[in-house]
């Protein structure tokens, strides 16, 4: 069989992204037609694991070296590249069965006269085990051997069979019915000798058949299952979806007879099909019985959710003996749509509100139901496969529905409060599942869904304070002794112990798997890029483990030792000892800027970029400075720099993150290749000793003194549009939503970090990561003007129109204020008139709002509040800190000598000039007295904000 794949490959100047997506079509290609690589990858993903599938690197250790090339092929295997270079002279390898009617190669190069060169294998033995296995059925052989023409049978059906020894298995299942030779020689001449044509005659007879609607609802279960189903749950969804009650043996005959010996009972009670091209087939277009992926799957969804949200899916409650039959196959059930209809909802069409709305009550009803019963399989795993599957199915549902919709909004913060639940409490729920109705809505943050919906009905109430929002930090570790050092792969953490201990964590529930003995101090530990094979190291030891984390080698090292990395394939490990740093350095010398001439600063730390194309490298020094550096084979040149006294580095596996921890206990996320600070973590107490990220990205672990933090920042937890392969070919795109206009392709170099509108509806400022200011025509997308002013990102970009006052924070805290007009006669609308100002804010600025007359600027800042005056520029007010990182500043709407400052229930005004509180703010609606204080008040009721200046008369109504 002949088949062609095309991938479609993104912008050839982006080379990274070919190799990537070339490497997962390959990937796909081969798990697609081998049935042991597509176990492999199976597995992985029941367990858990998860791929970058940005980096190619890592793709190609992880799936190629690490799963695929470790498959037994029972024959080879060819990729087929396209656009090779035509001087190159190309040998191609071909494979067909003899004279196949649906690929006559043969016929084909005779046409072109084409030379080749033809190998012929296996067929005369083939067909010697074709005629075994037929003479080898009991009653076909019995027939065969008291009739003289038994030869004439078996010598048809190797004809036909064409080799084909499936085709032959399924002709002597069809005759072992027939009595006679003409019958069975009337039926060898019915049944085409392709396979295709085999399979289309017999669902031919299923279509004709008085059970065609159950062997239909058997094939699409089949189909869609992930999973080969167990004789039970298929028996309760053939009943919950038409109606049937099937009385099947507990050998589950019953399934293969209705079908035809399509499907077959196999080990464990699981029913599969009786071969993998059947399922192909009857996904294909030819297929009489055809089974339409989206719908199949839609349909199974609609089922899983119906069944629980009824009664049947209930609590956990101790059952009597004597119970019947049918609530041990609901039970069964229960636990498929349980693990599986997640998995359904994301592979169905999207468009069904029905879908949504039945996963809406779900979530409202019967959440913490399906929490107890995945927890009572003592596995989180289902629960990470049920996240990701919606994450990917919100993704397709926000494609065709606006993102500000009330019931999208809490599906999706829905999930990514299971996401931190089952992180914070895994353990818990596996020791104790009915924990989930007790205890654990109560603790949730008051704005979590969870907490919103259950929080009431549970037993326990919270006396001290609880939080609004789940914490950076969803965990800490501790430990007998102090921490050393930290590695992470998969869903292994590794922590190293001063006390000579390694402490092996799970990273999915973060329990404590197993402890390891190095006996000294451990300084490093590293896992292999491949094998996943552990490396422990102290000054004088070097230790490998096996999987089971024995140990399989150690040497004794004479120097003192500092890293333990390994090589791509993990068949060498690396040591650097203290006499070859040196060497290394005449080699390769780099030096800071500005230090050429004097004696360079000390390297704290170094951290190579893990994406080996970006050639970069990050360097922290004593004196507090941090550089990143581009490199090849004989240059170097330095691309960023930051100030920040930093002991540890760390890079995330895609390479696009550079984490520091510096001295006073804080953790700084940079992007690596510009610098750019793009988040900082939680000050602890003790100093940062080490960090790593996990192997997604989305969680960061740092050890200090004799604890692990687990960190999961909101700005790792991304969404990146290739990463979502929910979406299939088959999709139809909604014709009906209007084109929308852009102003050009994406592009890294300008990415837009902040939008601010004009006020004439008309035009827009781009604040741009290329340290420039562009004006759009909203219209059409197209750059009107740009302004490029600054060295660094754009942060904040603040207009005020009536004076044409321009306000441009970069990250580097420079603060430009320039004065644009308007040209009249000229095809460029917008020019720079002069600079008003051009200074440093104190620290990093989060907001800045223009006084409405221009006399003054207030920026907020990390350190509190500086209001800029125009009287003296070189001298800003300085105030304390007034904001939060909730709050946001605002000019009042109709007296504009005054700010407001809104925070989440409260308004709190102040005078421009000082920054002095004068005045009080209530909550009252238009031409109304004062009312007391309401705790019920309807969140869809619109209230005006009433100002009065203080007074007795206002103090008398504040204190009503």
């Amino acid at each position: 069989m002949f088949r062609r794949y095309a991938t479609k490959y993104p912008d050839e100047n982006d080379t990274k992204a070919i190799v990537t997506q070339m490497l997962l079509s390959l990937a796909y290609q081969m798990t697609e037609s081998n049935f042991e690589a597509r176990q492999s990858f199976l597995s992985m993903i029941q367990n858990g694991d998860e791929v970058n599938t940005q980096d190619h690197t890592v793709i190609w250790n992880t799936l190629f070296l690490g799963r695929l090339f470790k498959v037994q092929y029972p024959q080879p295997h060819f990729w087929k590249f396209s656009k090779i270079e035509p001087s190159v002279p190309l040998r191609i390898f071909l494979t067909s069965r003899p004279d196949s009617p649906e690929a006559p190669v043969e016929l084909l190069l005779n046409e072109e006269r084409i030379q080749r060169l033809e190998l012929h294998t296996g067929q005369e033995e083939l067909m010697k085990d074709i005629a075994s296995f037929i003479r080898s059925r009991p009653r076909l052989s019995r027939l065969l051997d008291d009739n003289n023409s038994s030869e004439t049978i078996v010598t048809s059906i190797l004809e036909r069979s064409r080799g084909i020894f499936l085709w032959a298995s399924l002709m002597v299942d069809r005759l072992d019915s027939l009595y006679s030779l003409e019958d069975m020689q009337k039926a060898l001449d019915q049944v085409p000798s392709e396979m295709n044509g085999f399979y289309g005659k017999i669902l031919e007879g299923i279509a004709n058949s008085a059970n065609a609607d159950k062997a239909k609802c058997i094939l699409r279960w089949v189909v869609c299952a992930p999973i080969p189903m167990k004789i039970e749950e298929l028996k309760e969804a053939i009943r919950l979806d038409i109606g049937h009650t099937l009385l099947a043996s507990s050998t589950g005959d019953i399934f293969a007879e209705i079908c035809r010996n399509l499907v077959k009972t196999g080990l464990n009670s699981w029913i599969n099909f009786m071969h993998q091209t059947v399922k192909e087939y009857l996904t294909s277009g030819a297929s009489n019985l055809y089974v339409y992926h989206r719908v199949g799957h839609a349909e199974i969804a609609a089922i899983c959710l119906k069944f629980v949200n009824s009664q049947s899916f209930a609590r956990h409650t101790t059952r009597r003996k004597n119970q019947g039959n049918l609530r041990q196959s609901s039970s069964s059930f229960a636990e498929y749509a349980s693990l599986n209809f997640a998995y359904h909802l994301c592979h169905s069409q999207s468009k069904s509100t029905k879908l949504f709305s039945a996963l809406v009550d779900f979530i409202n009803n019967k959440s913490l139901i399906w929490i107890e019963k995945i927890a009572r399989m003592k596995k989180l795993a289902p629960f990470i496969t049920s996240i990701q599957n919606l994450q990917r199915h919100l993704i397709r549902q926000l494609e065709r529905s606006p993102p500000f919709d009330g019931q999208i909004q809490m599906v999706n913060t829905w999930v990514a409060d299971l996401t931190r639940l089952v992180t914070i409490f895994g353990p818990t729920l596996i020791e104790r599942p009915e924990s989930i109705y007790a205890f654990i809505p109560a603790l949730c943050p008051t704005s979590s869904v969870i907490h919103k919906t259950f929080a009431g009905a549970s037993p326990q109430k919270v006396v001290s304070g609880s939080h609004d929002s789940w914490d950076e930090r969803l965990s800490c570790v501790l430990f007998p002794s102090v921490v050393k050092s930290v590695a992470s792969r998969e869903q292994q953490l590794a922590v190293g112990l001063s006390n000579g201990t390694i402490r092996l964590t799970s990273t999915l529930i973060l329990e404590h798997l197993t402890t390891m003995e190095h006996g000294e101090a451990v300084r490093q530990l590293a896992f292999g890029n491949i094998t996943n094979v552990p490396a422990s190291l102290s000054p004088r030891k070097l230790i490998l483990w096996d999987a089971r984390y024995k140990r399989i080698w150690h040497k004794q090292i004479r120097s003192t030792a500092f890293s333990v990395s390994f090589n791509a394939n993990d068949s060498k490990v690396f040591v650097t000892l203290k006499g070859i740093v040196k060497q290394l350095e005449k080699l390769f010398r780099i030096e800071k800027k500005g230090s050429e001439k004097l004696r360079p600063p000390q390297i704290i730390d170094v951290v190579f970029n893990p994406a080996v194309e970006s050639g970069l490298m990050a360097v922290a020094y004593q004196d507090g400075d941090i550089i990143v550096i581009h490199f090849d084979e004989s240059r170097w040149h330095q691309v960023g720099l930051v100030s920040l006294h930093s002991r540890v580095l760390a890079s995330s596996p895609d390479g696009m993150i550079l984490a520091a921890g510096d001295t006073e206990g804080e953790v700084s996320l940079f992007v690596f290749d510009s610098l750019q600070l793009i988040n900082r973590l939680e000050c602890l107490e003790e100093t940062v000793v080490g960090i790593i990220f996990s192997s997604n990205t989305l969680r960061l672990y740092d050890v200090r003194g004799r604890s692990c933090n687990v960190w999961e920042p909101s700005i790792l937890v991304r969404q990146n549009a290739t990463d979502d392969t929910s979406s299939d070919q088959d999709d139809i795109a909604d014709e009906s939503y209007p084109q929308r206009s852009v102003t050009r392709p994406f592009d890294e170099a300008k990415f837009v970090t902040v939008l601010t509108p004009m006020g004439d509806d008309k035009h827009v400022f781009c604040g741009r990561e290329d340290e420039s200011v562009s004006i759009h025509d909203v219209r059409t997308g197209q750059k009107v003007v740009e302004f490029k002013c600054h060295s660094a990102s754009i942060r904040v970009v603040e207009w005020n129109p009536k004076l044409g006052l321009l306000v441009n924070v970069d990250t580097s805290t420079r603060c430009i204020g320039i004065r644009i007009s308007p040209r009249l006669r000229n095809h460029n609308p917008w020019y720079q008139q002069d600079i008003v100002f051009n200074a440093r804010a104190s620290s990093s600025v989060s907001q800045a709002i223009i006084e409405p007359n221009g006399v003054a600027v207030l920026f907020s800042t990390q350190r509190g509040e500086e209001l800029w005056q125009k009287q003296s520029p070189s001298e800003p007010f300085s105030s304390s800190q007034l904001s939060s990182e909730t709050s946001q500043w605002m000019q009042h709407p109709t007296d504009k000598s005054l700010l407001l400052l809104l925070e989440k229930s409260t308004v709190r005004p102040f005078r421009w000039d000082d920054l002095k509180s004068s005045i009080s703010a209530s909550f009252c609606p238009h031409d109304s007295p004062p009312r007391p204080q309401r705790h019920d008040v309807d969140e869809q009721m619109v209230f005006s904000c009433r100002l009065q200046h203080h007074s007795a008369g206002a103090s008398s109504t504040s204190r009503n």
